[in-house]
């Protein structure tokens, strides 16, 4: 049988992401983790809550309710198990009285229990059956705790409170953005994220003016693009063009995942004007706006021929990694740079489409094996060979007199599970061939024909 903490914690995900979905209850456990008093001790209390959660609590098994007596004696008592039990039920039972029983646990000094009971009390502000007044009743409790420097949790108050009360906490996180104390920007950081309104800018903007961790500024720049507002992408797209490194690729892979048309086309004129580094680029090249941004020019006779081939091994570098669909848009939008007048761009071109990684990739590249131009030939040769299928064997059995002897024996290895008694022409013009690893295995072919 479970212990009421294990079924407390797997009733997490069912009923508190229910209210505050994934994003509010995982910012609140890291939000507080890092500020937390007591976590410094080696204590759980920045258990994430997600892991915790998905244990969730169920009512007793012997389906029995306790009587408000039992609650109180249980809260009261020294049995940690019954404390869980209590919480799970006052959690259900989400009013006034609830509230104010699980307020009494905020001084226990089990950090996992304090948590619960922070968890709780944000749930019933969402989900209680107390309206306005005990929804407002509960983030002045929650602001009181976060602004309370000897209170261990007060990081995940901050963030709960800023799920139930929005805007209203921002006097307290300009506060935290103040602080020296370890943790106390980052839950600022979080708390700004879970209210992402017009009206956090310039608490992003004093964050990214206070902190150089890479994981608080990861998290301002996201909330910037999340806003989507004039004036918050205006800011984002300064900070990018601004910086440099891993700081300038999170801030470009952030406007990227957008892609929309105004983020596109500030991408795009960072690039022309070299002001975007390699890293920023291959963000861009896996997120959705890659097509719009990378592909378009490339697509272009207005970019210099040289930045279009830095583009392309961006691609090759980084676009694998995307999803289908991001893959074969790009690959549709080399269509242009496949059909360049330029060698080296055409050869890029077909390198690159055959990194992507698109299923139908081996259709677009198949013609180049028939290019006049041997280097093409052999560069779309290499990378159809991974795409190998029935429409196009007989092109790659082509290979097998190249002058190449790596070429020929990848083209017999990548042809022969497509052989059929068709090809019985091929394979004996094969068998006489003066590679021996190639005639061998026209010879073993014929062999299973016959």
């Amino acid at each position: 049988m479970k212990s009421a903490k294990s079924i407390l914690k797997i009733c997490g995900v069912l009923c508190a992401t229910a209210v505050f979905g994934y994003a509010g209850f995982h910012y609140a456990n890291q939000g507080q983790a890092s500020i937390d008093h007591s976590a410094k001790k080696g204590s759980s209390e920045n258990t994430d809550v997600e892991e915790r959660d998905k244990n969730a609590p169920r009512p007793n098994e012997d389906g029995k309710e306790r009587s408000a007596e039992e609650t109180a004696r249980a809260l009261n008592g020294l049995d940690a198990s019954l404390k869980y039990e209590a919480i799970f039920k006052l959690r259900g039972q989400g009013d006034a009285d609830a509230v104010k029983q699980l307020s009494s646990l905020l001084g226990d000094q089990d950090p996992e229990l304090v948590a619960q009971s922070l968890d709780a009390i944000a749930y019933i502000a969402q989900n209680g059956g107390g309206g306005e007044a005990l929804k407002k009743q509960i983030y002045q409790l929650l602001e009181k705790q976060a602004g309370d420097k000897d209170f261990p949790q007060r990081g995940r108050a901050l963030v709960l409170a800023a799920i139930v009360g929005k805007e209203s906490i921002l006097p307290e996180i300009s506060g935290y953005l103040d602080e020296d104390e370890p943790g106390a920007r980052d839950a600022a950081s979080r708390a700004l994220s879970l209210i992402s309104t017009p009206a956090c800018l310039p608490y992003l903007e004093k964050l990214l003016t206070m902190s150089e961790d890479p994981l608080i500024r990861q998290n301002a720049y996201s909330t910037m693009a999340v806003i989507g507002s004039t004036e918050s992408l205006a800011a984002l797209a300064e900070h990018m063009n601004a910086s440099t490194g891993t700081d300038q690729a999170i801030a470009a892979s952030m406007m990227a995942r957008l892609n929309k048309p105004e983020c596109n086309k500030i991408l795009s004129e960072a690039i022309e004007n070299k002001t975007l580094g390699k890293d920023a680029i291959e963000q861009i090249a896996a997120t959705p706006a890659a097509p719009n941004v990378i592909g378009s020019l490339v697509s272009s006779d207005a970019v210099d021929p040289e930045l279009k081939l830095s583009l392309l091994r961006s691609i090759a570098n980084s676009t694998p990694y995307a999803s289908a669909d991001v893959r074969k848009s790009v690959a549709d939008a080399m269509a242009s740079a496949l059909n360049s007048t330029s060698s080296d761009l055409q050869i890029q071109a077909i390198r690159t489409i055959g990194k992507i990684g698109d299923p139908n990739i081996a259709d677009a590249l198949t013609p180049f094996l028939e290019s006049s131009d041997a280097k093409v030939r052999q560069e779309a040769f290499a990378s159809i060979v991974p795409h190998a299928s029935p429409s196009n064997y007989k092109m790659i059995l082509d290979f097998l007199w190249s002058d190449d002897l790596k070429t020929r024996r990848v083209a017999m290895l990548a042809a022969e599970r497509f052989i059929s008694s068709d090809d019985r022409a091929v394979l004996e013009r094969a068998a006489r061939s003066d590679d021996e690893f190639v005639r061998q295995h026209a010879e073993q072919l014929l062999s299973r024909l016959n």
